[in-house]
């Protein structure tokens, strides 16, 4: 097998592009929305037949959905998307579910495209339509159920407080955007803290040990003078 150049490029990983890609909700009450994502198992569009995500990594999306946040006080307005969502592991997204990144053409180009790939269309006109900034994907479709194995999601909420209330609808981890912004997270620091949220008491009182006697071996091993 072949190596796969973007692994050996390490300096932008969780910095450039996410392991995940992530639906953000809308409306008035986004932690409703969210909840109901969870009770449903489920994403839903109402309005086209296809999904949305963002590739954009969860650092460089906070920024973004804060920016949103001061629409709320000019009149007439509303967040284009708020601070809550749904995280699904890319591979498994492009693999299983057909997952791809939108194309992005002027409007004449569209009609060029075979119809079966219409659905993965967005006009881009640098003057006066232009959501190139949104990195989106999309899979194709009004209805996505959610995967059923825990590691392939990440359930996203605005304030560490919210969690505990999460918790009780989902065995996902969760990540909170307050959690991302005090601990400068890249998006492979949040993949290593989901994936420790879904170890087992055993699982974790048996890192802990390891972890201990490999801080005594590395001791040991300086006091000797041989590292």
């Amino acid at each position: 097998m072949k190596e796969n150049p973007s692994d050996t490029i390490s300096f932008y990983k969780g910095r450039d592009v996410s392991p995940y890609i992530f639906h953000f909700v809308k409306g008035r009450n986004p932690l409703s929305v969210l909840k109901q994502i969870l009770n449903d198992n489920a994403l839903k569009s109402s309005k086209y037949n296809y999904i949305c995500y963002t590739e954009s990594p969860l650092r460089v999306m906070k920024e973004v959905l804060d920016y949103f946040q001061t629409f709320k006080d000019k009149p007439g307005c509303s967040p284009m998307f708020e601070q809550y969502g749904i995280g699904i592991k890319k591979i498994q997204m492009f693999k299983s579910y057909n997952a791809r990144p939108v194309i992005y053409g002027n409007s004449d180009e569209k009609g060029k495209l075979d119809e079966s790939l219409r659905w993965r269309f967005e006009q881009l006109d640098y003057e006066n339509w232009d959501f190139s900034w949104q990195r989106e994907w999309r899979t194709e479709g009004k209805y996505l159920e959610l995967p059923n194995d825990d590691k392939d999601v990440l359930v996203i909420c605005r304030k560490e407080k919210e969690i505990e209330g999460l918790r009780m609808l989902t065995d996902h981890p969760i990540i909170s955007l307050e959690w991302v912004e005090n601990n400068h997270a890249s998006d492979y620091t949040v993949e290593a803290n989901a994936s420790y949220q879904l170890m087992t008491e055993w699982e974790l009182q048996a890192l802990q040990e390891e972890c201990e006697e490999l801080k005594k071996r590395h001791l040991k091993n300086y006091n000797n003078g041989t590292v």
